[in-house]
């Protein structure tokens, strides 16, 4: 069960990774190098779970408040009928709060690629 959530969360999380963070998907060294420094910079003190980074010369804002949040928890478990968060509602009412790091480990995971 776990490498089925692993490759389902690849498959849905990288696109919204580039997409909220701003990742370029070209292949040239300006796009990786661009990349590797987004990467880095997200990674400088958690900035990944801000709303705004900051730009070094003011801190971070909106802790918990990045849209990747409800984006990955919605794609991962309430992306159509079928899925878990749907068929299991009165499991994800409340929603269990251990599923914000889960999905944050497997965003970072492929921030980190």
């Amino acid at each position: 069960r776990s490498s089925q959530l692993r490759g389902e969360a690849k498959t849905k999380l990288i696109p919204l990774v580039e997409a909220v963070y701003g990742f370029d998907t070209g292949r040239g060294r300006k796009s990786i190098r661009a990349n590797r420094k987004l990467a880095a910079a997200l990674k400088h003190e958690k900035g990944y779970i801000y709303k705004y980074l900051g730009d070094g010369n003011t801190d971070p804002e909106g802790l918990y408040k990045n849209p990747i949040i409800r984006k990955g928890i919605c794609a991962l478990w309430f992306a159509n009928s079928h899925d878990e968060g749907i068929e299991y509602s009165n499991l994800f009412n409340p929603m269990p709060i251990y599923l914000i790091p889960c999905q944050f480990v497997l965003s970072l995971s492929f921030l980190l690629r």
